[in-house]
């Protein structure tokens, strides 16, 4: 049940499309991972998502642009998606393992990049050094939806720029002997060359993000996380600096909002710690995260914090807890939800939290938290002042605010048989002027967001097939 995640603005306003302020419904879905194991060395990993749906909501009409649409033809519940299908093999030779097809990319804590993308990734183990080298290679995108690698815009007549987007990243993951210390530098570059005709895969290629953000044509990532258990002491943390280009000229907004208006350069970071002390029974712990932003969409240099993301990085129940809808998600959750359009990830937002947790008895667990939410770069108020479905320069207000709110979450765990878990998780958000203005363009809506969510999760324990 989630209430209000467009802080009230359907109540006293005519709902358009699939916007609500009060949704209660039930969800399901199975993960299945299986292994094909074809020799010590060879095997074929993967990842199905089967029957995955809302209950009562039949998803096979025409394809438009209503919540049923978005899964058209695929039945009344998603039959099947193949999230992974890859090649392992292993090299005792040369130490090196490598994987082919398409599987998981990620780095770090998931903040810039988790994804489940085609291509290549050869970890290469020094056991010497308590360290593996990765190298990998994603193909993003093949282009303008066909095979061309043909830029049609220009002289050529015009048509969609079918040049590539790939992705290719480093990382060195080190780890002391038993894992009590763990440190994994990165670099990645991303290139996407199809932008000649206005557009790139990110962010046109997926469900609307929050509003005003670059295309991202060149991108760069430094980055750095590391994991510490001693004792009771748990840090986990991650530093983040971005860099790239976007060379689409645009000068306004576009529909729904989509664009920033930039010089052509993008520059971010993310910074993210968490500490906590964990005992037999009680865990008390705080995070500070904080991600840069762009303090004016009218002008100057654009703001960068991740590349794709599926959205496995959260803080919250509210303000940011959403599942990419497009690829891995059933229904829209949190406020960073394409129906939404809040941030997702650490874009341009400081996170100051305190959390604890009591282990009450040998199979209930208890969670509480109190996360304090602003803005890193101002945010500032917008209106379509001449209803011509975009936002120019002018229609920007002068009114600047960082304060977007505050959150406070609960969650009760229950262990049951067989590794299942029953949990009741949900939480409230205090909204403030600032997420106003990010979400509507005015402040006029306040309405406490508030989310409860019954959840059962049965784990299916790896299993292979093969001798």
């Amino acid at each position: 049940m989630q209430k209000n995640f467009l802080l009230g603005r359907t109540l006293d306003a005519a709902s358009t499309g699939n916007e609500s302020d009060f949704d209660a419904f039930w969800t399901q879905e199975l993960k299945l991972y299986p292994r094909l194991i074809l020799s010590d060395n060879l095997n074929v990993n993967l990842a199905w998502t089967l029957g995955q749906g809302v209950w009562g909501l039949d998803q096979d009409p025409p394809g438009d642009d209503s919540y049923a649409g978005r899964f058209a033809h695929k039945g009344t519940f998603v039959p099947f998606h193949l999230d992974w299908a890859y090649l392992a093999f292993r090299h005792p030779g040369t130490k090196t393992r490598w994987y082919i097809g398409r599987q998981d990319f990620s780095l770090g804590n998931r903040i810039v990049l988790d994804e489940n993308a085609d291509g290549l990734q050869i970890h290469r183990e020094f056991p010497g050094l308590n360290s593996t080298l990765a190298l990998a290679w994603a193909k993003e995108s093949e282009g303008a939806d066909g095979l061309t690698d043909q830029k049609r815009t220009g002289a050529t007549g015009g048509g969609p720029d079918g040049r590539d987007a790939d992705l290719w990243f480093t990382r060195w993951d080190f780890a002391t002997r038993g894992g009590g210390f763990k440190l994994s530098p990165f670099f990645a570059s991303y290139n996407d060359r199809g932008n000649a005709d206005g557009s790139t895969l990110l962010p046109d290629g997926y469900s609307l993000d929050a509003r005003f953000r670059p295309n991202i044509s060149t991108a760069k990532v430094f980055g750095a996380s590391l994991a510490l258990r001693r004792g009771i002491l748990q840090i986990d943390a991650e530093l983040d600096q971005l860099s790239g280009t976007d060379r689409v000229p645009n000068s306004d907004s576009g529909t729904f909002e989509r664009f920033d208006v930039n010089n052509g350069d993008l520059t971010g970071s993310n910074l993210y710690a968490r500490f906590a002390l964990a005992g037999s029974r009680i865990e008390l712990g705080g995070t500070f995260a904080q991600g840069s932003g762009d303090d004016d969409p009218r002008t100057g240099e654009g703001n960068i914090n991740s590349l794709h993301t599926n959205g496995y990085f959260g803080l919250t129940e509210i303000w940011e807890d959403t599942i990419a809808l497009d690829e891995q998600g059933i229904a829209p959750g949190g406020l960073g939800s394409p129906f939404v359009r809040g941030y997702r990830g650490l874009e341009n937002t400081r996170v100051l939290q305190a959390h604890a947790a009591l282990q009450a008895t040998r199979g209930t667990r208890v969670t509480g938290s109190f996360s304090l939410i602003r803005a890193t770069k101002a945010i500032r108020g917008w209106a379509d002042g001449n209803t011509d479905g975009v936002i120019s320069a002018d229609e920007f207000g002068s009114a600047i605010s960082t304060q977007l709110g505050s959150e406070i979450d609960g969650r009760i765990d229950w262990k049951l048989r067989n590794d299942a878990t029953l949990s009741l998780r949900g939480g409230m958000f205090f909204p403030r002027e600032a997420v106003g203005w990010l979400i509507h363009g005015t402040a006029k809506y306040q309405e406490k967001s508030q989310e409860l969510r019954l959840l059962l999760t049965v784990p299916i324990h790896e299993f292979s097939l093969g001798g």
